[in-house]
């Protein structure tokens, strides 16, 4: 699916066989661009993808929070800056895996993408809740990026898939040498739990088209 047009198209499924860094199958639940707001400069296309093993999973709870709310349609609550929060929170704490493929749009280097994701989780109210394991966290994001310096080309890929328990696996894919290498695990969960509810929920979320667009996948699975 055509994610932003400079760069390469998304697949609509990723899976475990055929991705060396990814540890299981993916299918893709919404797609968008991240953009710098105050002058609507794109940094990066990004796609959220979500375990096919843990669609039904989602589904069930999806449906629960539907019917606490018999008035509302799954759409109306995922779309509430408050309730959007809770519902994706529930997900994740029931161990519903997800994984972005993010992908710059320009040129750019690791330690500004680094810089970003950092500065992104930071900003989330959840981790100001929460500072000491969120710091503990990013420290070991930190370490994941620090064997890696130089550019990030645009049209190269950064994977962030939750494993089984919270733990974030980020890998790299350098699609013209056709490598993948996983950089580091960071083992703190809240750091997989913020990224993930800072794009998927909130009153500003990282990218509005990619939540928009999250919010169908979710409510159609």
């Amino acid at each position: 699916i055509t994610v932003d047009s400079s760069i390469s198209p998304f697949p609509l499924t990723i899976q475990e066989a055929k991705q060396a860094n990814v540890h299981d199958d993916f299918q893709l639940l919404g797609h968008g661009v991240r953009s710098v707001t105050f002058v609507s400069f794109k940094v990066y296309g990004i796609g959220i993808y979500i375990a096919k093993k843990d669609v039904k999973k989602a589904h069930d709870l999806l449906l629960g929070d539907l019917s606490s709310s018999p008035d509302g349609k799954l759409e109306d609550l995922l779309n509430d800056a408050e309730k959007s929060v809770e519902i994706v929170e529930k997900l994740l704490d029931s161990g519903v895996r997800f994984l972005v493929r993010l992908s710059p749009v320009r040129n750019t280097d690791f330690n500004h993408m680094k810089d970003g994701l950092i500065k992104s989780i930071l900003a989330n109210p959840k981790s100001k809740e929460n500072r000491e394991l969120v710091g503990e966290g990013l420290d070991q994001l930190r370490t994941a990026f620090s064997g890696r310096k130089g550019s990030v080309p645009k049209d190269h890929l950064l994977y962030f898939e939750i494993l089984p328990g919270g733990k974030l696996s980020v890998s790299y894919e350098n699609p013209v040498k056709k490598s993948i290498a996983e950089m580091g695990v960071v083992q703190e969960p809240l750091v997989s739990k913020i990224l993930f509810l800072s794009y998927l929920s909130g009153r500003k979320p990282l990218s509005e088209s990619l939540r928009k667009s999250s919010v169908e996948g979710l409510a159609s699975l």
